[in-house]
């Protein structure tokens, strides 16, 4: 899995299945509020283009306006 996708496993088996054990990155089975931190902006919105890398984030929301008529030409 990827760096990410290991991030959110791992957020994911402290806050809801409370097993540490089976985190990838077991150094931080203590660290829920960490994780929080990290994930704060995804967790509040994880719909957002934001949350995407910055490369496909901003085509997506390029293409998202263009498609909304928003964009104007230069």
């Amino acid at each position: 899995m990827e760096a990410q996708g290991d991030l959110l496993a791992d957020y994911f088996a402290l806050k809801h299945l409370h097993m540490p054990v089976a985190m990838r990155q077991q150094r931080y089975a203590g660290s829920l509020p960490l994780y929080e931190e990290v994930l704060a902006d995804f967790l509040a919105d994880p719909a957002s283009v934001a949350n995407l890398p910055r490369d496909w984030g901003r085509s997506l929301l390029h293409m998202k306006r263009l498609a909304k008529g928003r964009v104007q030409s230069e």
